[in-house]
């Protein structure tokens, strides 16, 4: 780890422990960060890093449980790592590990305000749509689209766990249309993105997806230089029956090249997809 990494890293501690207190993110398997390091290098071997996760039979486990339920896998049944990490390719890996390490290391809360389920649902549900929308208008984006838009709001099992009073903001996000950026404004004095921004830099994240959670709430059309234009397409996707559809559907009709007819039939065929998921996430 650099210098200024090592800095900005500590600085995003510091700033996190100021609204959350001395609670520690629990850190990624020590495996899975060697995974993830192997294939930030260019000359990366695929035996190399399938060997190193099948060390591991719990990783190996739910990381193609994780791949099939996802839909990732493209319609093919994966049955072993040294398959997934040829068929899904590097960028899909990584997106994949990067998902399960941190679905594994949040916490479970249990306050009024935050349902486990629903929000697992809720993001696989956002993930599936992004990671159907994309094949179509961005196929070489695919993979970190489905992963911004799945851990757009990681930060709010541990807010709901630690924040004071962040539980009566939860009640009253979901009993009102109002933003939940807006309330959390409002009531404490930042938002969701930017603490998620801080457990990414925390956890050494891509850049790319730090800075897409700091500000996912935009909802706007937004520089694609990183890729993500359609993760904040489908970010008005809030817990709820639909909620937010309609918003999705016009956004990205007016942003991407495909009709107001093809969205509505990906959000309806990524609901299937997005409950088999959400029952792995949320176990």
């Amino acid at each position: 780890m650099g210098l200024l990494t090592t800095r900005k890293k500590k600085a995003a501690e510091r700033e996190l422990a100021s609204v959350v207190g001395d609670y520690e993110l629990t850190p990624f398997p020590a495996l899975v960060a060697r995974a993830l390091t192997q294939l930030a290098d260019p000359e990366f071997e695929v035996g190399s890093v399938a060997e190193l996760l099948a060390n591991d039979p719990s990783v190996s486990i739910r990381l193609l449980r994780f791949v099939n339920s996802a839909g990732l896998s493209q319609g093919r049944e994966i049955r072993s790592i040294d398959q997934a990490v040829v068929i899904i390719g590097r960028n899909q890996l990584e997106s994949m590990l990067i998902s399960l390490a941190v679905q594994n290391s949040l916490p479970s809360p249990a306050v009024p305000g935050f349902d486990r389920r629903r929000f697992w649902t809720t993001s696989a549900r956002r993930a599936a749509v992004a990671g159907r929308l994309a094949a179509v208008v961005d196929p070489r984006h695919r993979a970190e689209n489905f992963t911004a838009a799945l851990l757009q709001d990681m930060a709010l099992p541990l807010l709901a766990e630690r924040a004071d009073g962040y539980s009566d903001t939860l009640q009253h996000w979901h009993e009102s249309p109002v933003d939940l950026a807006s309330l959390e404004r409002d009531n404490h004095g930042w938002h969701h993105g930017e603490i998620g921004s801080l457990m990414a830099t925390t956890w050494e994240l891509p850049e790319s997806l730090g800075a897409f959670m700091n500000d996912h709430h935009g909802h706007g059309a937004a520089d694609s230089a990183d890729g993500l234009t359609v993760a904040r397409l489908v970010a008005p996707i809030r817990e709820g029956d639909a909620v937010g559809d309609e918003q999705v559907v016009e956004m990205a009709k007016d942003q991407l090249p495909v009709d107001a007819d093809q969205v509505v039939e990906i959000l309806a065929a990524a609901d299937e997809e997005a409950n088999e998921f959400a029952r792995l996430l949320a176990a």
